[in-house]
């Protein structure tokens, strides 16, 4: 734990310095500690969840000193009175043994927020980030990281914009020739060796290679596992890295040479169980890292000390996930960090929704931390940027895949290379020049297919094919002929698009960035309702006008259509940091809260069913005629599926996505069978219709190059 933390006791917040602590209620009661007793809650927290015996108390708080058994029991009830739970509720005795800490903790970091004075020379007023009523969604296995290429491509795949900052400059030496994605590169001090993250297809796993830059010769690391994150150290003589493995992520190192040999592999460190392509961070002494325990809390910076073994919390950011409702792989909480080279600053970037992102950094020896930019497009969780040779800037790709450098004390901007390529993964290799990814024409592009449900042996058709990024689709019978919707890069920006058998159409004209999601038709063919951005929008087919149907500090996800009320729509909606179930009249322009905590809804209208998924619970609730979850068990109480792109309901059968296979579930019965028995790996799906529609990805090539930036930076 980090000196400058304060602390979260259950619903109490502890400041170690001042010696104080303060209730987290209306009140805000605060109350003054004695040395003895916060040097008691110090030991409790740093060995949070283990019994502490008295003599390691006495050890800590009397620093060795005699004293009675009475003493170090006066100063436990004093700490429970002022705490005011029950007696067990913080602080466990454990007769004869010793004391532990129970109740939950959190980190909390004191941060610098810039402002316009700071930024003119005056002292920056200091400010404490909290989040002190937080809930959050239910844990989601992390295994797809594909779809977060498709959501870059979805944000940053747009016109560059018209600018004289940006210069076209030439220069670009590849050095990768694989076929398939290469990402995340890192070159050893002497420049002998490239290792670099390779991706074969959209359904492999990611590998850790390295190569030799004189003979071209390369070798996998720990080929049977997913490895990411490669990272040499100051002297080149380990490569550190990151793999998952039996359900846990770990940082490893190993000792390759000019020969490719390298020796046994070494574990290192816990980086979590969640999969992770965030980068390392290697000193001469310590090694820093991003941690997730599970998917449901942010990423934390880390960092744990090579000779000693000690580990360090270093950031603990207090945001609310609002779950972004097409992005079950956002980056969430401290990622894509970069050490200085000095060693005393720490950048990272903070992400608490798909386009709520800041670049901030960590004095390492005060403890603080600084937000430097704002960013509204997808910086996720790869390398995204690095220090410049004087210390002074960090390096980052922009949304229009440019570039830039920003000024840590002036937060100017500029601009230091321009492609019509896209360009991410940058890491300085000297003061001119920088190892880049490169993708000649976008990381993906997807088709449509769909399977028809009510046929005894389906098999999958595409309905939409092009050589542009297509996803989305629903689709509506009309009388005359079947009409599709769907959402495409094709003009530049996403937008969507209407396929009436040979004619297609653009039905949106959006000015910017989107992501664009959930798209359904009312009964009656004529709206479409779809997501943007987190809102609710209703598009008229006809007239093409477009209607925000949500306000816009409310998040909103998982709409659907009522099956027996025309113009009315339930969805979930975020009202002070809890998704609940609401009611949308578009008719009276009312809104009514059915229900508490619901991540998702389905329906099933040919037997007028509904059913949800609720945070932190497992499996698929059946809703009542009361709008109450109905007091049988789950459905599938062993999966957890509150992306609601991951199962739909459809003629009493559940169909779920589990580790990117389709099963169909017999909600009668309990059986179940797989629907697609071929190798095709889906990252989501919709039923509209007696339709299965799903997106067809093909990975593109990209290599690794060095690229010049201005000299001197």
């Amino acid at each position: 734990m980090n000196k400058h933390h304060l602390i979260k006791i259950k619903n109490w917040v502890f400041d170690p310095q001042a010696k104080t602590i303060i209730q987290d209620d209306a009140k805000k009661i605060c109350i003054n500690l004695e040395k003895k007793q916060c040097l008691f809650l110090m030991c409790l927290i740093n060995n949070h969840g283990k019994v502490v015996s008295r003599d390691e108390l006495i050890a800590s708080v009397w620093q060795g000193r005699i004293v009675e058994d009475l003493t170090v029991t006066a100063v436990v009830s004093r700490i429970r009175k002022l705490l005011a739970g029950d007696k067990d509720e913080y602080i466990k005795t454990h007769p004869k043994v010793g004391y532990s800490l129970v109740c939950p903790i959190q980190f909390i970091e004191r941060e610098i927020i810039p402002t316009e004075t700071s930024a003119a020379g005056k002292t920056p007023s200091l400010t404490l980030k909290t989040n002190l009523n937080t809930k959050i969604m239910a844990a989601i296995l992390c295994l797809g990281f594909v779809i977060i290429f498709i959501l870059l491509e979805q944000t940053l795949n747009q016109k560059m914009p018209e600018s004289n900052a940006l210069t076209k400059q030439s220069g670009l030496v590849p050095l990768t020739y694989l076929e398939g994605m290469e990402i995340s590169a890192t070159i050893s001090p002497d420049q002998s060796l490239l290792a670099f993250v390779h991706k074969k297809d959209a359904i492999s796993d990611m590998q850790l290679i390295v190569k030799n830059t004189q003979t071209n010769q390369n070798t996998m690391i720990e080929p049977e596992h997913f490895t990411t994150s490669p990272r040499w150290s100051s002297d080149g003589i380990y490569l550190y890295y990151q793999i998952f493995t039996d359900d846990a992520c770990l940082i490893k190192r190993v000792k390759p040479n000019k020969n490719l040999n390298y020796s046994n592999s070494e574990i290192v460190a816990s980086c979590g169980n969640v999969p992770s392509i965030n980068p390392l961070a290697i000193s001469s002494h310590w090694l820093y890292f991003s941690f997730k325990e599970v998917n449901s809390e942010p990423f934390i910076l880390k960092r744990k000390h090579l000779f000693t073994g000690l580990e360090e919390i270093l950031t603990a950011p207090s945001i609310k996930f609002h779950g972004d409702i097409s992005v079950e792989h956002s980056p969430y909480g401290d990622y894509s960090l970069s050490l200085s080279h000095d060693g005393s600053k720490l950048a990272f970037i903070r992400g608490s929704s798909y386009t709520n992102n800041e670049l901030m950094y960590l004095d390492l020896n005060s403890g603080l931390v600084t937000s430097l930019a704002q960013f509204s497009h997808l910086m996720y969780s790869i390398d995204y940027i690095d220090w410049n040779i004087a210390d002074d800037r960090i390096i980052f790709i922009d949304k229009n895949y440019s570039v830039a450098s920003i000024d840590i004390e002036s937060k100017e901007i500029e601009y230091l290379y321009q492609s019509q390529e896209r360009i991410l993964s940058p890491k300085v290799i000297s003061a001119d020049e920088l190892l880049v990814s490169i993708a000649s024409s976008g990381f993906f592009n997807s088709n449509i297919k769909q399977i028809k449900l009510d046929q005894e042996s389906p098999s999958a058709e595409f309905i939409v094919q092009s050589s542009f990024k297509d996803y989305g689709a629903t689709v509506y019978p009309d009388a005359k002929q079947e009409l599709i919707v769907f959402v495409s890069d094709r003009s530049g920006y996403f937008q969507i698009w209407l396929n009436k058998e040979t004619e297609l159409s653009q039905l949106t004209h959006f000015s910017e960035s989107n992501s664009i999601s959930n798209l359904s038709f009312s009964d009656d063919g004529k709206v479409l309702i779809f997501i943007k951005n987190q809102q609710l929008f209703s598009l008229d087919i006809k007239t093409l006008t477009t209607t925000l149907l949500s306000q816009p500090e409310k998040p909103i996800k998982s709409p659907i259509w009522l099956c027996d009320r025309r113009g009315i729509i339930l969805a979930s909606i975020l009202d002070q940091g809890v998704w609940d179930l609401y009611q949308i009249d578009l008719i009276s322009n009312t809104r009514n809260r059915l229900l508490a905590d619901v991540d998702s809804i389905k329906k099933d209208c040919t037997n007028n069913q509904y059913f949800v998924t609720v945070p932190l619970n497992a499996g698929i609730h059946k809703l009542d005629e009361q709008w109450r979850i109905a007091p049988q068990n789950a459905y599938l109480s062993n999966t957890h599926l509150t992306n609601d792109f991951k199962w739909a309901v459809n003629d009493n059968y559940l169909y779920y996505l589990n580790e990117g296979q389709i099963y169909k579930y017999n909600l009668l019965n309990q059986q179940q069978v797989k629907v697609l028995t071929n190798q095709t790996t889906v990252k989501g799906f919709s039923i509209a219709n007696n339709r299965l529609i799903f997106s067809h990805i093909v990975l593109k090539n990209t290599y690794i190059a060095k690229i010049p930036i201005k000299a001197g930076l």
